[in-house]
């Protein structure tokens, strides 16, 4: 509630993201009127306060091309493309070098010069059942699947997905479109509740390493895996 002086304030310019979509195998691009529904997303790691959650977004043109501009400067990932309406991301190159899933750095000096974010109609996902060691249905769990690869430990990466079972004990991670689980090497693991986005907390997954079920996702694969708690 009074004048401060001799205070100096740096502004920097913000970052942008161009990018283009393609499908694999060279097959055409979705119809303009769904590419024109759809938002490319990228997202920030650990925003500052105000930053909108870190979530900047803007529309895909009928080509196939978009532009995320006015990006506070910071780590991103750029693999958190959200294609509402499309088939799921297979790969993202960031200059010729493929970062799917993996953050990059953008600053009004580094912001990439392009982004190619390759489509493929496969997706993968698993399902099982969790039990209890009798046999019975155990519904007050939360399944958790896990990157083997630590790299991938990131806050909000679709690498990492939980969900509780139904009445029945099973339960489902992954499907199509953006709910797509990507192919690599998995952790399976159970726990008895989880806070908001505790998921992504690397602390908790180290926990959860010793008792998890390894699994491995072929591109395309829906995958089986039955959990049971000992």
């Amino acid at each position: 509630d009074r004048d401060v002086t001799g205070l100096s304030i740096a502004v920097r310019p913000g970052g942008s993201v161009n990018g283009r979509l393609r499908v694999e195998d060279d097959k055409p691009l979705p119809p303009a009127q769904v590419l024109q529904r759809a938002i490319a997303f990228v997202s920030m790691l650990n925003p500052p306060p105000g930053t909108n959650s870190g979530a900047f977004g803007n529309r895909i043109n009928p080509d196939g091309t978009f532009r995320v501009p006015f990006l506070v400067p910071g780590r991103y990932q750029v693999s958190a493309t959200n294609l509402q309406g499309l088939p799921t991301v297979k790969s993202v190159e960031v200059d010729g070098t493929d970062m799917t899933d993996l953050p990059i750095e953008i600053t009004p000096e580094t912001a990439p010069k392009e982004v190619v974010a390759t489509l493929t109609d496969q997706w993968q996902g698993v399902t099982g059942r969790l039990s209890d060691g009798a046999g019975a249905a155990a519904t007050d769990y939360v399944v958790v699947l896990f990157p083997a690869d630590k790299t991938y430990w990131l806050h909000g990466s679709r690498r990492i997905v939980a969900a509780r079972p139904d009445s029945s004990g099973r339960f489902t991670l992954g499907g199509s479109g953006i709910f797509s689980v990507p192919p690599g090497d998995y952790l399976l693991a159970a726990v008895t509740d989880l806070g908001k986005d505790e998921q992504y907390d690397p602390a908790l997954l180290n926990q959860l390493l010793q008792a998890a079920a390894p699994l491995t996702l072929k591109p395309g694969e829906k995958k089986t895996q039955d959990l049971v708690i000992r």
